[in-house]
This record gives C-alpha cells, sequence and structure tokens, in this order.
C-alpha cells in the first residue's frame, strides 16, 4: 500500500557567521541574493528536466476529489466485480474508510457463493490491520484451492497470486502439480503464484503459456506477467514477439498490448501507444485493462483522456479504473516512461 511522502519544506537560508556583523547589512543581502538565485536556478533546470514539466495538466486538488468521489460512488452502488475493484482502489490508494465494514456485510450476504466468496475474501485480505488477520483470509482463498472439488479454484488461484501468496515447502505439493495441469487456465494462475515466490519455473510457464495456441490462455497469460514487477529477457522478447503477431480481433490481444508496454524494451513506445488507443476505443474489457495499465505506467500527458473516461464511459468499472490511474499518476513524477517496471524509477506522494 502506498504510504504518503513527507513534504519537503525550503527554509529561508541562514546567514553564515562571517557575515553577521551589524556593519556589513548590505554585504549579507548580496549573499542572499546569491544565494537565492543559484537555488532559483537550480530548480528551474530540475523543473525544466522532468519529463512531466510540459506534458499537459497535472492532477489537481480539485480533481483529486473528484476521482475519488467517483471511486467512491462505484464502490456504493455497484455489485459484485465492480465494487471488488472499487474497494481495492481505495485500499492501494490509502482511503479504506468504509471498505471493511462494507465488506463485512457483503460477506454475510454471500460468504457461500462460489467466486464472488473469493473476492470477497481478497478485499477484506487487504483490509486487514494485522497480519494475524490478514493471514485468516488467505488460508480460507488457499482452502478453496486445495479443493480440487470447488468449481472456483481457478478465482482462488488468481486470488493468492494477486495477494503475493508464496508457496510452502510442506503441504502446497498441489501448486506444482497444477502448474503442468491440463487446464490451462488454471496453470496460468498457479504459475503466476510460483513465479512470486521466486520460482524460475513460475515465469518460464508464463512464457510457455504465452505461446498456447488457445487465445484466451495467451491473453491470461499476458494478463500475469503485466502484474510482474520485472521478468527475465527472453519473456520481454517473447511479449514482443506476442505484440507484433497477436491479431487484433483476438481475445488476447488487450492483455498482450498492456504486458507489452509494461515490459517494453527502453525506446520502444509502440506497445504503449497501441494502450492509448484501446483506452480511446477499444471495448469495455480493453477499456479497462488499458486504464488499469496507464495507473502504472501514465503520465499527466494521459490525464485528458482518463478525464473524458472517468467522466463520460458507460461502464461503472471503466469509470472507476480509469479514476483510480488519475490518482496513481497524481502521486508519481516517472523519471522516465520507458514502459519497463524494472527500468522506471518513481516518486511517489500524495
Amino acid at each position: 500500500m502506498k504510504r504518503s511522502a513527507q513534504e519537503s519544506r525550503v527554509s529561508n537560508p541562514s546567514t553564515p557567521d562571517g557575515f553577521a556583523g551589524r556593519g556589513n547589512r548590505r554585504g549579507r543581502l548580496v549573499w542572499v541574493g546569491v544565494v537565492w538565485t543559484l537555488f532559483g536556478a537550480l530548480v528551474g533546470l530540475a523543473h525544466a528536466g522532468s519529463p512531466d514539466a510540459s506534458e499537459g495538466p497535472s492532477v489537481t486538488p480539485e480533481l483529486r476529489a473528484q476521482a475519488v468521489a467517483v471511486v467512491r460512488k462505484t464502490l456504493d452502488e455497484q455489485e459484485r466485480w465492480v465494487k471488488v475493484h472499487a474497494a481495492e482502489y481505495l485500499l492501494a490508494l490509502d482511503y479504506p474508510q468504509e471498505v471493511e465494514e462494507t465488506y463485512v456485510q457483503e460477506l454475510k450476504r454471500f460468504e457461500n457463493e462460489p467466486q464472488y466468496r473469493v473476492g470477497i475474501w481478497r478485499v477484506l485480505a487487504r483490509a486487514a490491520a494485522s497480519a494475524p488477520e490478514r493471514n485468516r483470509w488467505i488460508e480460507k482463498i488457499r482452502g478453496v484451492f486445495l479443493n480440487t472439488s470447488a468449481s472456483d479454484r481457478g478465482h482462488a488461484a488468481e486470488t493468492l497470486a494477486k495477494l503475493k501468496y508464496h508457496v510452502r515447502e510442506e503441504g502446497d505439493e498441489l501448486f506444482d502439480k497444477d502448474a503442468h495441469g491440463k487446464d490451462e487456465s488454471l496453470a496460468v494462475g498457479v504459475n503466476w503464484i510460483l513465479a512470486n515466490s521466486g520460482k524460475e519455473a513460475g515465469v518460464d510457464g508464463l512464457g510457455r503459456l504465452l505461446e498456447s495456441n488457445d487465445p484466451k490462455t495467451r491473453g491470461y497469460a499476458a494478463y500475469a506477467l503485466r502484474h510482474l514487477a520485472t521478468v527475465p529477457e527472453p519473456i520481454r522478447e517473447k511479449l514482443a514477439a506476442a505484440f507484433k503477431n497477436e491479431r487484433d480481433n483476438s481475445p488476447a490481444r488487450a492483455h498482450v498490448i498492456a504486458a507489452a508496454a509494461t515490459h517494453a524494451q527502453p525506446g520502444d513506445t509502440a506497445p504503449l501507444e497501441a494502450l492509448g488507443k484501446l483506452a480511446a476505443a477499444g471495448e469495455e474489457g480493453e477499456r479497462y485493462e488499458a486504464c488499469h495499465t496507464l495507473a502504472g505506467l501514465g503520465t499527466n500527458a494521459d490525464l485528458p483522456l482518463l478525464v473524458r473516461l472517468m467522466e463520460d464511459d458507460p461502464s461503472a468499472d471503466v469509470r472507476a479504473t480509469a479514476a483510480y490511474g488519475i490518482l496513481r499518476i497524481g502521486r508519481r513524477v516517472p523519471l522516465a516512461r520507458t514502459g519497463s517496471c524494472s527500468m522506471r524509477q518513481r516518486i511517489e506522494s500524495r
């Protein structure tokens, strides 16, 4: 969860002792003037060198308040997974008010409903105030995955991956088995978990599934790869190839674009440009994926598009995700827009 950066303060420079005599007021003022002139010049140079300095509007307090209100309205008025997304956005942005209370009520209503129960537990795990409480919800999700007759094992696997669950040396043998199973969708989620656990086989497995004959599997593998902070060079090359080869009408296309943009080689702007086009004119799911990815990659230059989507998109899920992207950009001052999480340094500020 992101933390508020401490505000930096610049105080008036104190006059050096050697210039503090009563009879040297003019010399003291000259010295102070020189210091401030140099300081101003340095600030100007730093601002001019910032990638966002001339990239359009910024996230004003008014826009921030509007975006938060959009996400809160989505939490209050929408149902199921759209509600889950809004809750996670608020928690990730340190606006936890009413989220846990809302999902305690959701738990009472839907605790025994497959699939959605996993989403409820996921929100409650993120909202937990202590490690034991968080682990209690994770154990419920893990229990669903280990139950081979459960219809929502795939949802459990993806949720464990999103919660950065690490497999255990004992008791989690089923993970290794399912990573190579016939159910490719389940295999994606499990390999994602293994990758989070620091196992090279998990990343390799996602790379293998990225080349599946099934476009849905390819898309899901790309989706998982987008969520990894870094990927090795062979996987970056596979993503670049998939970006070039995946057809425009493929159900995998949007996820491939998003993953390729996230892990693009420095200087390769084509995936990021394609991502912007998806956000502007894609189908609902494509716009959602593009906005979510822009939350991690976007700069002030992307704000006009995200504001339009937040205000005018017919999908509540897209509106909330565009608002999330705006809020993320408002906290981030990228030093480089390379599309690679491993190369992109960020300064977080509220």
